[in-house]
């Protein structure tokens, strides 16, 4: 269920011949941005698992690559397709509801990251920035 992509294993559904790669190009209807979204996504994976190796899945690491993958696509590809592009990650995704409901707030954040500052550097440091928040303040959903 796991292929090797970049620095860190990666979800076989992002593969252009997984689920989520053909559910991306049938929905969003543009291979340039899905394939743009599962770079970005992949970007986001590495720099969360070197900064958070133990908590990439459901924890600090997993807020922070939800919110940096959506700033990433806010900035290069828009907020209304990020948008498109991650709900359908979470659409074909077999997580429990409340992994769903967490990622769904965390990739939220993001795209307003990528909104409000506008760049890359930005996404990093702002969606670093969230962690340290509460979600009454507007920070990242970091447990269930």
């Amino acid at each position: 269920m796991v292929a090797a992509a970049g620095n860190v294993a990666f979800p076989k559904y992002f593969s252009a011949k997984g689920l989520e790669g053909v559910a991306c190009v049938t929905v969003i209807a543009d291979v340039f941005s899905c394939r743009t979204a599962r770079n970005h996504a992949q970007s986001a994976l590495n720099l969360a698992a070197a900064r958070y190796p133990k908590s990439v899945h459901n924890g600090k690491g997993d807020a922070f690559r939800h919110c940096y993958w959506n700033g990433l696509m806010t900035v290069s590809l828009g907020a209304s397709t990020a948008k498109r592009i991650a709900s359908n990650h979470e659409a074909v995704s077999t997580n429990p509801t409340k992994e769903k409901n967490m990622d769904l707030y965390n990739n939220g954040r993001g795209r307003w990251v990528g909104k409000t500052y506008k760049t890359t550097f930005a996404a990093d440091t702002r969606c670093t920035e969230l962690l340290g928040r509460s979600i009454g303040l507007g920070g990242l959903q970091t447990s269930l």
